[in-house]
């Protein structure tokens, strides 16, 4: 799975607090030709819910991104596609949800939410407007707003409407978010 033969620094460290040991397959990171199935074990479970557990890739300077995940017999096993540190980490915080400009929503006819999520990401989204379900897209995939044009065949005019956004992220926390505008 490497392109070319490497020395390997492996180092494992236990944290007290942490659900699982943190294990550097090397220092640096080191492309594999391949995905390559990893397996970390359980040391404890502060939640019996295991599908807020994931694998998470630590940066040098201590970020975390999710790699996924599942729980399978006390290990949590992923799929990594290069060499570098990894733990299990514990995502219970549900995504954020915030209307941008929501007085202008009625007169620029569109409905724009940026949603942000810390640990594993967006999985899912689905909009309302009045209980009609409404399609949301992501015009500039760099900045995280959805928006949704409000289509006049679908929203009557002249009166007030209900927007409901519900967000999931990767470990199924859910926020729903419920906003009045004018259009």
């Amino acid at each position: 799975m490497l392109y070319d033969d490497v020395p390997i620094h492996y180092q494992v460290t236990a944290d007290s607090g942490s659900v699982a040991f943190t294990y550097q397959l090397n220092d640096k990171p080191i492309a594999l030709h391949g995905g390559c199935e990893l397996r970390i074990g359980i040391r404890r479970k502060p939640l019996e819910d295991m599908s807020k557990y994931f694998v998470a890739r630590i940066y040098p300077n201590g970020s975390k991104s999710s790699i996924g995940g599942q729980y399978e017999d006390g290990f949590m096993k992923a799929s990594i596609r290069e060499l570098g540190t990894y733990t299990v980490a514990v995502d219970t915080v549900p995504p954020e949800i915030i209307p941008i400009n929501k007085n202008q929503w009625g007169r620029n006819g569109k409905i724009v939410y940026r949603l942000k999520d810390k640990e594993t990401g967006i999985r899912s989204y689905r909009g309302t407007v009045d209980g009609k379900y409404a399609l949301f897209g992501r015009p500039n995939i760099v900045k995280s707003y959805w928006e949704y044009k409000i289509d006049p065949k679908r929203v009557n005019k002249g009166g007030k409407h209900v927007v409901e956004l519900t967000v999931t992220d990767n470990c199924g926390n859910e926020t729903v978010s419920r906003e009045t505008f004018v259009w």
